[in-house]
């Protein structure tokens, strides 16, 4: 069975469509991204203390108010401080996390935590 070949517009889309080429990545780094790979480890320590900076900024105000329980209302109390830390771009941060718990809530839903770096 012959089928019919396409005329018109169809047929424009479909030459259109196998001229078209993808893009062709090249084999290496460009000289603006090696350029911009050696800034970034040349500046790595500086970007990461700057972050943690301001990680125990932010930290330093939410720790200044308890939280209120989400079950109860109540404000929460003071749990502990575990030192935590994360796998960021610059490499690793650490830092202490101020966790919070509701007494009244241990009865009714177990405990109630809320945690802030």
């Amino acid at each position: 069975m012959m089928v019919p070949s396409q005329t018109g517009k169809k047929a424009e889309k479909a030459a259109a469509a196998a001229i078209v080429s993808h893009p062709v990545l090249s084999l290496g780094a460009t000289r603006f991204m090696e350029l911009e790979r050696e800034v970034e480890q040349a500046y790595r320590p500086q970007m990461l203390q700057a972050l943690e900076e301001k990680v125990q900024a932010e930290a330093g105000t939410i720790a200044s108010q308890a939280p209120q329980c989400p079950h109860c209302g109540q404000a929460m109390k003071y749990h502990d401080r575990p030192k935590v830390s994360w796998i960021v771009r610059y490499g690793r941060l650490r830092t202490a996390a101020v966790r919070y718990r509701s007494r009244p809530a241990i009865t009714s839903v177990g405990h109630c935590w809320i945690i802030s770096a």
